[in-house]
């Protein structure tokens, strides 16, 4: 496995636990924000998108299968092709729900009306007594995670079908209406900004472990 040869590399291995570490530090302020912002009060928005949309249906399962079948994807290619990309979605995911967090705690949002909500058991398990959240709206973190994810697999055809997955189950989200499309927009930028940001800061700043 190839990236067993990478971890063995001290840059590698520092950069990478350093990544997991401040994953975990902000999930922790993540869960606090949340669980703050769900008991305010926000504003409900018109989405036109959401309007001309099918009636609202529970799509929990599908979703969290694509959600992590995309990043096992991503990862199973960067445990075997190229290890980097497993750095690079770490710091990826960090900037994201630094972002996340501030736009969460400044956009005070109601969720859509008909909202189904959404049961992911990862997410839950860090929840105040395992209860899923709604109002942690703008952006999606769903959205912006499985995109980052298909964006910085670099086999051509892998990448796009794993985009594509990611779109088709962004639009699972709207359809239960989880999300706002707004919501959904706001996760594709920002999964492309930081898959741009990610791929040229490596190269540049620690080019010992940008080949690998």
């Amino acid at each position: 496995m190839i990236f067993i040869k990478a971890i063995r590399n001290s840059i590698y291995r520092n950069t990478f636990v350093i990544g997991l570490l401040f994953m975990y530090i902000l999930l922790r302020i993540a869960v606090h924000i949340n669980s703050i912002v769900d008991n305010r009060i926000g504003v409900q928005l018109h989405d036109p998108i959401i309007a001309i949309l099918p009636p609202p249906a529970n799509y929990s399962t599908p979703i969290f299968l694509l959600t992590y079948g995309i990043i096992m994807v991503m990862m199973y290619y960067g445990f075997f092709h190229k290890p980097i990309i497993l750095i690079q979605y770490a710091y990826g995911l960090i900037i994201i729900n630094i972002f996340r967090c501030i736009a969460i705690w400044n956009i005070p949002l109601e969720p859509p009306i008909g909202i189904i909500l959404l049961h992911d058991i990862f997410i839950e398990s860090t929840t105040p007594n395992g209860l899923p959240v709604a109002k942690d709206l703008f952006f999606s973190g769903h959205a912006a995670s499985t995109l980052l994810a298909a964006l910085l697999i670099t086999r051509p055809n892998l990448r796009k079908g794993a985009i594509v997955a990611a779109f088709f189950m962004a639009f699972l989200m709207l359809n239960q209406r989880v999300h706002y499309s707004i919501d959904i927009f706001g996760g594709w930028l920002m999964a492309y900004l930081c898959q741009r940001l990610v791929q040229h800061f490596f190269p540049i700043w620690m080019p010992q472990i940008a080949t690998l």
